[in-house]
């Protein structure tokens, strides 16, 4: 079953010097990605104004992926660890508050950043940071993150698989789901047709029960696909 988040769907929220574009929303009754898609709680797109900042706190048990988009984003850990992430950067910090800032005093910091929960309420450990260039993207799809078992430079603590490509007009990708998984596709910029529909920036899709996730770039596109134990099993780890 393939079902589709539009961008305008997306719960939007404008603060001083931040704006916020969340797909799930806990507070919207009816919604069936309310509280998100199995272990994936959170999957928001950030742009912090020249000067802006915001606090990220996430529960116990849970992994902040953060992917800038376009400036410089601040990153400051408990622990006082202070690093700065710029377009292409991807960077996972686990069981800790986290203070994202824009150092910038002419462009915007755009990222987006994604929730996973794993449960292990005790894991605390410093942030890990990635640059993932686009010839390692480009027409075909890059692991960025995963669980432990995983031969990646970011590692999850969850049975999470994190993908990113950049196509080109034409280009199609197939990516073949196993048993019991499902997936999360997010259209980071551009336009693609997956099963009939067309996705633009900022759409979304779920792909549960689903043999594989394809897709075609019907313009200069950019997508994560975030790949997860099926929801009947998706409980933490």
């Amino acid at each position: 079953m393939i079902t589709y988040r539009r961008s305008s769907e997306r719960h939007h929220v404008r603060r001083a010097r931040s704006q916020e574009w969340s797909s799930f929303r806990a507070q919207r009754s009816g919604d069936g990605f309310a509280h998100g898609f199995g272990v994936l709680e959170r999957f928001d797109e950030r742009r912090l104004e020249v000067k802006g900042s915001t606090l990220v706190r996430p529960p116990p048990g849970t992994d902040v992926i953060s992917y800038v988009l376009a400036g410089v984003l601040r990153s400051r850990h408990a622990s006082r660890q202070t690093t700065l992430l710029r377009a292409g950067d991807f960077q996972r910090v686990s069981g800790s508050a986290l203070r994202q800032s824009n150092p910038s005093l002419s462009q915007d910091a755009h990222f987006l950043q994604l929730w996973l929960r794993h449960g292990a309420s005790h894991v605390d450990e410093p942030p890990e940071q990635r640059r993932f260039s686009a010839a390692q993207r480009r027409g075909a799809l890059c692991l960025v993150a995963g669980g432990r078992a995983r031969d990646v430079a970011l590692r999850l603590h969850g049975d999470v698989l994190i993908y990113s490509a950049i196509l080109d007009p034409g280009q199609h990708l197939v990516h073949e789901l196993g048993a019991r998984r499902s997936a999360w596709l997010h259209v980071v910029n551009g336009t693609i047709a997956s099963d009939d529909d067309e996705l633009r920036t900022g759409d979304a899709a779920s792909f549960t029960l689903e043999r594989s996730v394809s897709l075609t770039a019907r313009a200069p596109s950019e997508v994560l696909i975030v790949e997860l134990a099926h929801l009947a099993s998706a409980a933490p780890v």
